[in-house]
């Protein structure tokens, strides 16, 4: 259960990388869009590896979802 949404615009505008990354796991799928558009608008390569993992990730839930 979570007690607060992230503000993705407030760590978008201080570069929070790790904030953004944590965002992509949150339930709201509106939220983790924003996300996904913040990291690639910052470029920081950390961002990379979370950005993959989850799109594996929302991958295998569609997969699981089709079957």
């Amino acid at each position: 259960m979570r007690l607060f949404k992230p503000d993705v615009d407030k760590l978008k505008a201080r570069n929070v990388v790790g904030g953004l990354i944590k965002a992509l796991d949150d339930p709201a799928f509106e939220l983790r869009i924003k996300a996904i558009y913040a990291l690639g608008n910052i470029g920081d390569r950390r961002a990379v590896n979370g950005l993959i993992e989850h799109r594996s990730e929302e991958r295998r839930v569609g997969k699981e979802c089709r079957s």
